[in-house]
């Protein structure tokens, strides 16, 4: 005897997808749905055949990431509470990590991802963005220079007797005695 095919319905469909939002696999998810459940083959089916079904579903993997997190969470606490149970609990964590960080890779992947929000600027544009940002920071860039950070060169005669001894042009050992000797200029002495 052959088991019956299952048909769609948005029943099984949200209970199938609230057991995967709370932390189950999917087999186990189908198992415990029971008869009315459809076979492994049969569901992949119903994921390109329904797109709401599909659009659920994906959600429901998302918010198994959060799941995955908070159990991360406690199995923490276990092994502050188990400290011999700390290498089967990193093990697990990792998979769990592993499972957050592709269910929700902008929540819970190795990097931020962050989204373009603007076009390029253009020259004008940008000089009134880093005109901004200079104002919120308080510095002033040095006239002619097109790196942020407000580094310029200082004329031998004021560098002092310990900088010149510590430049590459007064160390013998240095392979370049070309390198400018730079220094950090306060903003408030560019004004």
């Amino acid at each position: 005897m052959s088991k019956r095919r299952a048909h769609y319905t948005d029943y099984v469909a949200k209970q199938i997808c609230e057991k995967i939002a709370l932390g189950n696999s999917l087999k186990a998810t189908l198992a415990e749905i029971g008869p009315m459940a459809p076979s492994m083959p049969t569901f992949w089916r119903w994921l390109d055949e329904y797109p709401e079904f599909k659009a659920k579903y994906d959600r429901a993997r998302q918010m198994q990431a959060d799941i995955h997190a908070d159990t991360m969470l406690d199995m923490a606490r276990d092994a502050f509470d188990n400290p011999s149970k700390a290498a089967a609990i990193r093990v697990a964590t990792d998979i769990l990590k592993w499972q957050a960080e592709i269910r929700d890779p902008k929540k819970y992947g190795p990097k931020a991802v962050q989204k373009e929000t603007q076009g390029k600027l253009s020259p004008d544009d940008l000089r009134k963005e880093i005109a901004k940002l200079e104002q919120e920071l308080g510095v002033k860039a040095v006239p002619g220079m097109n790196t942020a950070p407000n580094f310029t060169r200082k004329p031998e005669s004021e560098q002092s007797s310990s900088e010149q001894s510590d430049s590459p042009a007064a160390d013998p050992r240095s392979e370049s005695h070309s390198e400018a000797h730079l220094t950090f200029v306060a903003p408030e002495r560019l004004q």
